[in-house]
């Protein structure tokens, strides 16, 4: 049992720990753009496809979202004007409002359309691909990210 444990906690955090790389790396354009409510909870990224995936903190937990689910160009204009006026980069989890890490950066900056953040939000979950993943995308998964991000 603990052998089992130990292998499949590594793939657990690959796809968390590729795009924490990407980030701090200044390659968060390969990642999409990241939303979070508050900064470093319920999270949202989204592909320049209007793909993305939903995860709360660092929780290797995710559920995938479907491609076209979002109009990445509009998403990202309207963060843009959102973040607008705002003074403060954000560590995660420091500020309330909600959080965006813009593609091509690795700096989580604060706005407080917590609307907006959550319309998103539930925009993805609504869009959610079935579960499929043995480890991270699987019915549990679902039920976890649905409670922890307040889905109905």
């Amino acid at each position: 049992m603990f052998r089992l444990t130990a292998v499949a906690v590594i793939p657990l955090f690959a796809a968390s720990a590729a795009t924490a790389t990407a980030l701090a790396d200044g390659e968060a354009s390969n990642a999409g753009l990241v939303v979070s409510l508050p900064p470093g909870g319920c999270t949202l990224l989204v592909h320049p496809d209007g793909s993305g995936s939903i995860h709360y903190g660092a929780a290797p937990r995710t559920v995938q979202v479907a491609a076209q689910a979002f109009d990445f160009d509009r998403v990202l204009q309207s963060l843009r004007e959102s973040v607008q006026g705002e003074d403060a980069e954000a560590p995660a989890g420091t500020q309330p409002g909600a959080g965006v890490v813009f593609p091509g950066t690795n700096v989580v900056r604060r706005f407080d359309d917590m609307a907006l953040a959550r319309s998103l939000l539930e925009t993805g979950w609504k869009s959610r691909l079935p579960p499929t993943d043995l480890w991270h995308g699987n019915d549990e998964a679902h039920a976890v990210i649905q409670r922890t991000c307040g889905f109905d």
